[in-house]
Parts: structure tokens; C-alpha cells; sequence
């Protein structure tokens, strides 16, 4: 199965669950391979909380286009072709936006006298390790680097067979998108506040855009519901564990304690989770 954790807005406790998560399924299905992916690459850390004794990296390329003045005629295809605004033919020269550039490769393609090669430019890197039994892929973007997509790919790239729980980047855009496409099952971790509902409205809304079945964990639950319950009664999507707001939970979190070994009660609670969801996957529901 493959899993991703998403949040609509930040600090609902997206990587204290997907660690906690990943963590109990690599210490109680020891028959199977457990992958943590912390897509979140803009400031990743589920590695401060597991804290692997080896790690290896990677950089992370992508194609980016290098004008070539010699060869250059100002004929203005590339400027017309790209979709992004990257190029603005300026008299004898051609400016190159590149924070506006999606490495697609169409000005290079178009251009008929090879003026604008491609070559490597490095955006970030992935690093992976092990640590109790648990795989850990994490992806580190480049800072000044505008587009996190393409590190997020490479790290879901590296996954292999098992069971893959993806710690998704906060909020609804590009980057949760290339976290979540394609994957069995999203799970949304709200909270029950105005902010936490509308934001979850967004994230529901996505993933019906997606195509991704999913459900929610509602975190923080003594403050109430806030609409979120009807939220999700309205987009057909099952809540599958509430977690009451306690200040010692939050404080092994920010002491990066991993959930069900400060507190064994969470064991029962995420057993219960995982059946929950196994048995949303094989329905199969999209949100309504």
C-alpha cells in the first residue's frame, strides 16, 4: 500500500502521526518492508525524530536551457512556445527567467539552431537510511530554489515494494499534488478549528481532483468540532481516529519522541488506525 499524510495547514501533527505510523508498522508487520518518504522537502523532519546512524545522498538535477548568443537569431520560438514566461526577446539578447522555467524541455526541442542546450542544474538532494527496521527517504530542497516538485519525485522514485507511508508537504499545491498523485490512499490529519475546516475543504477538494481515495484523523479533539465532522460527512469521507489534545503529547513532540513509545496507549489506537485503513483501500472511494 502506498500512503500519503497530508494536512491542509501546517501544525496539525502530519509528521508526528506519519512517524508514529510508519514506526509501529515496521515494529509489528516485520514481514513486510516499511518505507518512510518525508516528501515534505521544504523543511523535512521525520529524520530528527528516527535519526538514522548512516545516511547516504543523492543530488537532485533538472535540464534548465543555457542561451547560446552565436547561435542565437532572436526568431522569438522559444519565447512563443514556452508556457511559463521564461523568455523575453530583448532586441539583440534573449532573457532568461529561470525562476519561471519548468525544466520541459520545449524551448530546446523548438529551437532549430541548438541555441538553447540543455544542462544539469543541481535543486536539491534525497537521503535515505534505516533505522529499526524502518526505511527512511527524505528529500532536501535547495534553498532559492522556487519549484519542489522535482525533489519530491525523486524521492517517491526511490521507493520500493512494501508498505510506503508518505509524509506529504503542508497546504494544496504543486508539491502536495506530486506527493499524493497516483498513491491507494490519502489520509488527512485536521484539527477542529475554522482554520482546520477550511483548509480541510481544500484538501478533500484536491484529492477528488486526484482521484485518491481517503479519509481523516482529526487531531487535538478537545477543542471542539468546528464543522469539521460535517465536513466530512458532506464529502462522504470517513473519520477513522480522533486524538485528544494533551500538553504531555505535545511536548514529546517537540522533543521528537515518537508517539505509541512515549505514550503506550497509541499502540491499541494505531492498530486500530491501520485497520481502518486497509479496509477504506479496498473500497476504493474517491470523496464525494
Amino acid at each position: 500500500m502506498n500512503l500519503c499524510i497530508l494536512s491542509g495547514k501546517g501544525g496539525t501533527g502530519k509528521t508526528t502521526l506519519s512517524v508514529s505510523l510508519a514506526a509501529w508498522l515496521a515494529e509489528n508487520l516485520t514481514d513486510k518492508r516499511v518505507t518512510l518518504l518525508d516528501c515534505d522537502v521544504e523543511e523535512p523532519n521525520a529524520h530528527l525524530y528516527l535519526t538514522p546512524p548512516q545516511v547516504t545522498q543523492d543530488p537532485v538535477s533538472v535540464l534548465v536551457p543555457r542561451w547560446q548568443k552565436e547561435l542565437c537569431t532572436q526568431c522569438g520560438r522559444c519565447s512563443n512556445v514556452c508556457q511559463f514566461g521564461a523568455f523575453a526577446v530583448l532586441g539583440d539578447r534573449i532573457e532568461i527567467f529561470s525562476d519561471h522555467c519548468h525544466n520541459c524541455g520545449a524551448c530546446s526541442y523548438i529551437c532549430p539552431y541548438q541555441a538553447l542546450p540543455e544542462h544539469p542544474h543541481v535543486v536539491g538532494r534525497t537521503l535515505r537510511g534505516e533505522v529499526d527496521g524502518l526505511e527512511l527517504i527524505w528529500g532536501e530542497l535547495k534553498v532559492g530554489e522556487p519549484r519542489s516538485t522535482p525533489v519530491i519525485e525523486a524521492v517517491r522514485r526511490q521507493a520500493g515494494e512494501g508498505i510506503v507511508v508518505i509524509d506529504g508537504p503542508p497546504g494544496t499545491s504543486c508539491g502536495m499534488v506530486a506527493a499524493a498523485s497516483g498513491v491507494d490512499l490519502a489520509l488527512v490529519v485536521t484539527e477542529p478549528t475554522l482554520f482546520g475546516r477550511h483548509d480541510l475543504e481544500l484538501a478533500l477538494d484536491a484529492l477528488r481532483a486526484l482521484e485518491v481515495p481517503c479519509a481523516v484523523v482529526i487531531n487535538k479533539s478537545l477543542f471542539g468540532d468546528a464543522g469539521v465532522r460535517s465536513c466530512c460527512e458532506r464529502h462522504k469521507v470517513p473519520v477513522l481516529l480522533e486524538i485528544p489534545f494533551r500538553r504531555d503529547l505535545a511536548g514529546s513532540s517537540a522533543q521528537q519522541r515518537i508517539l505509541h513509545r512515549f505514550a503506550p496507549e497509541f499502540n491499541a489506537l494505531l492498530a486500530l488506525l491501520w485497520g481502518g485503513l486497509q479496509h477504506t483501500a479496498r473500497q476504493g472511494k474517491v470523496t464525494a
